[in-house]
């Protein structure tokens, strides 16, 4: 490898920055799309212990949108983003009864069935 490598982001790190993004977003700051794809300043290369942060991030970016008067004023990254989180807290509270094993594991496969079956509630 060359001076110039550099790693590509993990599947955690192109999660989370895109809740850092969204974070941004809400001060103001415009979209970078290099953020987006997993290299956030925050996140990326930084080692943080993932599920800890995640949650701060997750509950931070919630948080904040809460407060947001017009939805319609939110991009529609963000709107899909609050869209998703919706569906997996759903998702999770329909299935818990009936799932073994920890969050972690349910939050992954829940992320999988909303991004690959186009799952919606009614």
């Amino acid at each position: 490898m060359g001076d110039n490598y550099i790693p590509k982001p993990n599947p955690y790190e192109v999660k989370i920055s895109k809740v850092c993004c969204l974070l941004d977003e809400l001060d103001g700051k415009p979209f970078n799309q290099e953020h987006w794809d997993g290299r956030h300043p925050k996140i990326f290369c930084k080692r943080l212990p993932f599920y800890e942060r995640d949650g701060e991030l997750e509950a931070e970016l919630t948080r904040r949108i809460r407060k947001v008067v017009d939805a319609r004023t939110l991009s529609l990254r963000m709107q899909e983003w609050v869209r998703n989180r919706a569906l997996k807290l759903k998702l999770k509270e329909s299935m818990t009864p009936h799932v073994s094993g920890d969050y972690n594991s349910f939050d992954e496969t829940a992320d999988w069935i909303i991004e690959n079956l186009n799952f919606t509630f009614k």
